[in-house]
């Protein structure tokens, strides 16, 4: 079996790093909130009709201890039984709240903000970077088809034919604006966590990790990725409105949508850490 980074003594070490690399004093802390709040892009609305209907819900198992859900509402956290997390990774869906200032993107700016005033830190992997460029992609494509009068086609959205009908030098200066936006979104939450890359974890475990959890919970092979990069660096706790991560064990999910605030209970506990990814990887070889 591969060598394996140990997740807890990774999740030690990426804290120590991002403290190390962004001291924050009380000032530049304010700006950075400040910058945050202030942030915006405009998306295409057919880019994130198509990004949800991409989301897949993983089957129900019941003979795993199930995640536990937390409302990032703010009333519910002036209960201090319920603390903060230390470390808490960020599925693609809250960072896109924040570039569109949609419904949910004052509670996330603000639950954000919060977790790094209690000392937390955030991370995110270049998986999330990339579903959050598919979106970009998608939506300046979209604008581009409204320009130019390119309509879908059948089952194919608007902006996939823009994608086919543009020239090689077209498509690369929308890419670049893509990269832009991304890129520009992301610098502002550099201040208040790290991307953590395939120099953090083993990518083979990692990738058989996410094969085996979505082979066993169904769902996307994309939100079974992201749980196997989470646990590879000791993080069970994940910000996400998609109730697609509900069914994968041993998780605390944090979010606002209808899926998670339903099952929010007050008095409900986080789960402790648990290396899921050696018991997927346990039952792969042992099939």
């Amino acid at each position: 079996m591969e060598k394996r980074i140990q997740p807890i003594e990774k999740r030690k070490e990426l804290i120590n790093r991002f403290k190390k690399q962004k001291a924050l004093n009380d000032k530049n802390k304010k700006q950075i909130f400040e910058n945050l709040n202030n942030f915006q892009l405009s998306i295409h609305p057919d880019a994130i009709e198509w990004y949800e209907s991409t989301r897949v819900v993983p089957l129900l198992m019941s003979n795993e201890k199930k995640s536990v859900v937390f409302s990032i509402n703010d009333a519910n956290w002036g209960n201090t039984t319920i603390p903060y997390p230390e470390t808490i990774y960020l599925d693609a869906n809250p960072i896109i709240d924040i570039a569109l200032d949609r419904e949910n993107s004052d509670l996330v700016k603000s639950f954000l903000t919060s977790v790094t005033q209690q000392d937390g830190v955030i991370f995110w992997s270049s998986h999330t970077k990339q579903e959050v460029t598919r979106v970009l992609h998608a939506s300046e494509y979209s604008k581009y088809a409204d320009l130019n009068g390119i309509t879908k086609r059948g089952n194919t959205p608007s902006w996939k034919m823009a994608e086919n009908k543009m020239t090689s030098y077209q498509s690369s200066q929308l890419n670049k604006s893509v990269l832009q936006k991304r890129d520009e979104l992301f610098s502002l939450l550099e201040n208040l966590g790290l991307e953590v890359t395939a120099n953090d974890y083993n990518d083979t475990v990692v990738h058989r990790s996410a094969e085996t959890l979505y082979s066993t919970y169904g769902g996307s092979i994309e939100d079974a990725k992201h749980v196997a990069i989470a646990n590879s660096i000791g993080v069970n706790d994940i910000l996400s409105h998609d109730k697609g991560f509900l069914n994968y064990p041993n998780l605390n999910i944090y979010g606002n949508s209808y899926a998670i605030t339903r099952k929010f209970l007050m008095n409900a506990k986080p789960n402790d850490f648990i290396d899921i990814n050696s018991f997927t990887l346990i039952k792969k070889e042992a099939k």
